[in-house]
């Protein structure tokens, strides 16, 4: 049965309506612990970072007892705990350096901002249609109404920077600029463990222009942050990597989780293994139909974990929602 035009325009608008009302109630839920102490999210551990960078030089950027000295600094009385650590790769640091130049709180705020206008971007990119009609801009709704996206924006976490580079990636490769597309999705790096695994699917997937783009933007990166931090700096990098390694808040949100060790190591090989396969078997694919279905499973990864009601009995795995988006990527395996 096909709508009138105005039956389409009351879905529109009521669906407008709902899509608002919960990022109303959901955002502020979310966000009300900022609104309380702007300096508990994790913005705070990149001015540690940066402050330690520019004041010590970038090679003490990973040192511990540094960064205890200036959280102290920054965050006076409250805990160094296991968490409390920069570990991000040096480019970000970089890249929020202005930020420094505001008080935390003023700094916070002004990423937030930052991270939604690169959502916002994200989805102008990407999203079905043209300009800021509807439907289109239900797509944006819905995106802001996720409580995954509220959340990370919460965080303090780049997420949507590397969000945007994959859009970006996608939009500049189907506008014909594959060489740029490549050097913009190695913006990802600022948080490689979410989007690490997209360049090289490219390469083997077909796009090898985007992947050697990635290749040598991300590559160069890589050294100059290197020769950045000096041996003793990527010594101290990799001690803190090996202690957060442990951290049983960041096991859970990975195959450790579910697998004890050695095995967990080889699980993780076996899903790269997997995933680049997938990626050689769709090779000449759409461009979107293979990003398409890296998204999906990365989506199914990260709410893996997500607790349903406050018992914390049922998973996602329970809901119909999530059953039924589990087998969005065999719609991208079809021709």
């Amino acid at each position: 049965m096909r709508l009138t035009v105005r039956n389409r325009n009351l879905a529109y608008a009521g669906l407008a309506y709902f899509l608002l009302l919960t990022i109303g109630i959901t955002g502020y839920w979310t966000l009300l612990p900022v609104f309380k102490n702007p300096l508990d999210e994790d913005t705070v551990f990149v001015y540690v970072g940066i402050r330690v960078g520019l004041e010590h030089g970038w090679n003490h950027l990973y040192s511990i007892d540094l960064q205890r000295q200036y959280y102290a600094m920054l965050r006076p009385g409250a805990p160094f705990d296991e968490l409390a650590r920069y570990l991000h790769p040096p480019p970000l640091a970089w890249l929020y350096i202005p930020l420094t130049l505001l008080p935390i709180p003023i700094g916070f705020w002004t990423a937030l901002v930052f991270q939604c206008g690169l959502l916002v971007a994200a989805w102008y990119m990407v999203a079905p249609g043209k300009g800021w009609g509807m439907p289109r801009i239900l797509y944006l709704l819905a995106a802001f109404a996720w409580y995954p996206v509220l959340y990370e924006l919460r965080d303090g976490q780049p997420v949507m920077l590397v969000v945007f580079a994959v859009a970006a990636c996608w939009w500049l490769a189907e506008s014909g600029r594959p060489w740029l597309a490549g050097a913009v999705l190695a913006i990802g790096v600022v948080k490689p463990q979410v989007a690490l695994l997209v360049g090289p699917c490219l390469l083997v997937g077909g796009y090898w222009r985007i992947g050697a783009a990635w290749v040598a933007a991300a590559g160069t990166l890589a050294l100059v942050s290197i020769a950045m931090l000096g041996p003793s700096g990527v010594k101290d990098y990799l001690s803190l990597l090996e202690v957060a390694r442990h951290i049983v808040y960041n096991r859970y949100m990975t195959l450790a989780d579910i697998f004890p060790d050695p095995f967990a190591a080889i699980a993780q090989v076996g899903v790269v293994i997997l995933t680049l396969v997938a990626a050689f078997r769709l090779r000449g694919a759409p461009l979107a139909r293979l990003e398409g279905k890296l998204a999906i499973e990365e989506v199914l990864e990260r709410m893996k974990n997500i607790r349903l009601d406050t018992a914390g009995k049922r998973t996602r795995l329970d809901n119909p929602m999530f059953r039924g988006l589990k087998t969005l990527p065999m719609l991208f395996d079809r021709p």
